[in-house]
């Protein structure tokens, strides 16, 4: 940074081949200027033909380049596809993006997963890595943070599937999500838009960009709104809402033709109201907790009014359930051009967020144990117990990288650079059910110090080698103060942790000819050493981290531009093996979820993704996406059971340190979040009139397999296969000045109920009471319910300058 600053009060000679910074182009560029209009004044999308893959840049891999040109399996979201599908957040990028699982909880960490591959992260756990990285315009995002969910102010999104440790760093063991805003012009420019829904949702955002001298540029954007989710709470009659609102702002210096630097600032917050979750099934004749009076709470007193089953969206309960969460953000980035065309780049990033969550527990409609323990209502401390936890949050994080790129079309390229990361993570629980008691705060500190490089040595023009290498140092250190975890504690308990790793990538990379070529590429990956900081203690004694993970994976992949550029075609076959691969998943006990975080022996995904556009006319154009993902564990023996699971079913006994543990073994089964199979089929057509106005024409049809979403394969949080149908019609009239749209939309046209996260973290606290005395054990799911999991259609005015 300081050298960046002395060489921008030196520079006086201008760079000769390359100027400004690597950085996210603008999708402007790669779109003509309709005829008769000046690009440098007129940045609007031209109306002349709907733009394809081949115009598309994409930045991920720290320079820019054509993603036909990138030897790496890679997919783009732009912003226009988010306004069409009415995308506000990263969960539903799964309907858009084939390879992409994501669990949207609204209100918490969000997991996510490519290819078949996550850790499922919990808050409960803070400082673990999910396996894919989220980064904002290249910065990373802390794993606990929520602030990558909220797609707002995007010029485009990038999913970069398969391991990217060499480019992605510590946290990109399955993949890269990096999420491009955008950036000052220098020409006047903005837009603003609104949306509304028949089902509550209402939107806003605004962004404009200009210059405000000849050396000094800037952008602002705003966005707020709120949007009601399809869960009920018959107690108060109120449905589950988001409400988020934030702004972003960007200074671009150019005082030179070789040196320019940007700072970025941004702060948002987000509020929800409501639970996340409902009940899906509960075996039939169990009661909640019976294990103290026999009997328990019935499922007609805590679910009243409730038809419990795959369709339900409805819960009952009383405490106020809330989360509320607030992001701060900056960064400032400063590139200086050499006379020789190489770029040196300094990125300075610091991030803070702080979550306060109110979750419910058990979700029912009478406060059961104060019943049980005969408390009267409206006794303030313990024993009594009101069905909610709180958990708190507060993240920070700071960054620093520099970086050299050397110009992409010299016979060497190259990029090199060092990232040093420091993410502080505190989280406080406080729970006051006796039988599960829990008062903890922990936390948890996480540093890297790395240093990679990746060079492209072009044999001729045809023929490439690209080989990448990274050096990661790793500290890991927790600080756990557990008052209480149910009958045990206090307990202090504090350690720290170095490991080293060396990741890497060899690509061979063959043109066919101008417009098509073939790679195929063998990396190494891993993922960190984590604590499970939401571990019950039994002492002080200091904890031990599970192991590294690491990750061999091969991919042949070709791409191509066809018939006059008219159709794309990108394609690539994967196989990625997994050792010691992380799992985090909840064991059910008759007092509470328990929390396990190991390492599976092993696990392996493998398939194929297709990308495909065709732009039948310069108006019409046809897409379809999909991805086929085999991804299994290859060994893992002691994988917790389910809470109903028999020994005929393969749970057996162990003993852990004396005490008795139910595990099964489920190599060979599927990971969760995983399905085989999902596509994507969309279709735009643009019906141009005179006097200005076109009709857009568009429709898209997503449609995926069954999938699991635990590690225990509990047969009832295993989701059916669907298809969602997706349909909307723009009027737009462009004027000499400014662009005017409307647009009606219908989403989930077939009213098709679906899940983003389904999970059996309740069900030990479920028993059928025997007639002769004792309990059988239960099953209890609850569900999230999908924002779109139901039909609903909406209103959208947008305006472009």
């Amino acid at each position: 940074m300081c050298i960046l600053a002395a060489l921008a009060a030196t520079a006086s000679q201008p760079a000769i081949a390359q100027t400004g910074s690597t950085d996210a182009a603008q999708p402007e560029q790669a779109q003509a200027a309709p005829a008769g209009q000046d690009a440098k004044n007129d940045k609007r999308p031209s109306t002349d033909n709907i733009k394809n893959l081949s115009q598309v840049t994409v930045t991920a891999q720290k320079r820019s380049e054509n993603i036909e040109s990138a030897p790496v399996s890679v997919s783009v979201v732009s912003a226009d596809t988010l306004a069409q599908k009415n995308i506000s957040n990263a969960a539903d990028l799964n309907n858009v993006v084939p390879s992409v699982n994501i669990n949207d909880t609204m209100n918490g960490r969000t997991p996510l997963s490519i290819r078949g591959i996550s850790t499922v992260s919990n808050e409960a756990a803070v400082g673990i890595e999910s396996g894919v990285a989220m980064m904002i315009d290249g910065v990373p995002v802390p794993s606990d943070s929520v602030a990558a969910n909220d797609l707002q102010d995007v010029e485009r999104v990038e999913v970069l599937t398969g391991p990217q440790s060499t480019l992605g760093g510590r946290a990109a063991s399955a993949g890269v999500i990096n999420v491009v805003t955008r950036s000052p012009t220098d020409f006047w420019t903005g837009g603003a838009s609104t949306t509304v829904t028949n089902d509550g949702e209402k939107r806003f955002q605004g962004y404009i960009s200009g210059p405000l001298s000849k050396v000094l540029d800037f952008s602002l954007a705003t966005w707020g709104g709120h949007t009601d989710y399809p869960i009920f709470n018959t107690a108060t009659g109120q449905a589950t809402r988001t409400s988020k609102f934030g702004g972003r702002g960007k200074l671009e210096f150019k005082p030179t033709d070789n040196f320019d630097a940007t700072l970025a600032l941004r702060a948002s917050k987000q509020n929800t109201s409501g639970s996340n979750w409902v009940y899906s099934y509960v075996t039939p004749g169990a009661n909640l907790f019976p294990y103290v009076n026999g009997v328990g709470a019935t499922q007609a007193q805590s679910f009243p009014g409730i038809q419990l089953g795959a369709d339900n969206r409805d819960y009952n309960t009383a405490p106020q359930l809330y989360s509320d969460a607030r992001d701060r953000q900056a960064t400032l980035t400063m590139n200086y051009t050499f006379a020789n065309g190489n770029v040196l780049t300094s990125t300075t990033d610091f991030q803070s967020e702080k979550l306060t969550n109110v979750q419910p527990n058990f979700l029912t409609a009478t406060y059961f144990w104060n019943d049980i323990i005969g408390v009267p209502y409206g006794t303030p401390s313990p024993p009594a117990f009101y069905n909610w936890q709180q958990v708190h949050l507060d993240m920070n994080q700071s960054t620093e990288e520099i970086k050299l790129v050397s110009p992409a079309d010299e016979t060497f390229s190259y990029v090199t650079g060092v990232f040093f990361s420091r993410s502080d993570v505190t989280g406080t629980t406080t729970r006051y059910f006796l039988p599960n008691l829990y008062l903890s705060t922990a936390e948890s500190i996480t540093s890297t110090y790395d240093w990679y490089g990746r060079g492209t040595w072009k044999f001729s023009d045809s023929t490439s080698l690209i080989a990448g290498l990274r050096y990661n140092r790793d500290k890991i250190a927790y600080d756990i103060n557990q008052t209480a975890y149910s009958s045990s504690g206090p307990y202090i308990s504090d350690a720290a942790n170095w490991s080293s790793a060396v990741v890497g990538d060899l690509t061979l990379q063959q043109k066919l000819d101008e417009s098509s070529m073939l790679y195929f590429t063998y990396s190494r990956g891993y993922k960190p050493k984590a604590y499970n900081t939401a571990q019950q203690l039994t002492s002080s004694d200091p904890l031990t981290p599970v192991k590294q993970e690491h990750i061999n994976s091969f991919e042949l992949g070709s791409k191509g531009v066809y018939f006059d550029n008219k159709l794309v075609v990108n394609a690539a076959l994967y196989y990625t093996k997994y050792q010691n691969y992380q799992v985090q998943e909840y064991a059910a006990t008759s007092y509470g979820p328990v929390l396990h975080l190991d390492n599976a022996g092993g696990a392996k995904t493998q398939g194929f993704e297709l990308t495909t556009q065709y732009s039948i006319t310069p108006m019409t154009r046809l897409d379809f996406n999909m991805a086929y993902t085999d991804a299994k564990f290859t060994s893992y023996k002691n994988a917790t059971c389910y809470s109903t699971q028999t020994a005929a079913e393969g749970c057996t006994t162990t003993y852990v340190g004396g005490t008795a543990v139910q595990v099964q073994d489920v190599s060979g089964d599927t990971m969760p979040l995983a399905p085989k199979f999902k596509a994507t089929l969309g279709a735009q057509h643009r019906i141009p009139f005179s006097n200005g106005y076109d009709l857009t024409l568009a429709g898209d049809y997503a449609y995926r397999t069954k999938q699991q979403f635990l590690p225990d394969q509990n047969p009832m949080t295993q989701m059916g296969a669907f298809g969602l149908l997706n349909l909307s019609t723009t009027l737009t009239k462009h004027g000499e000045s400014a662009d005017y749209s409307v647009s009606l939309f219908v989403n989930n046209v077939t009213n098709k109920n679906y899940y983003t996260d389904m999970t059996d973290w309740w069900a030990g606290l479920w028993a059928i009471p025997n007639a002769g005395g004792g309990f059988t054990p239960a099953n209890a799911v609850i569900v999230q319910r999908a924002r779109d999991s139901q039909r609903y259609f909406g209103l959208r005015l947008n305006v472009n300058f």
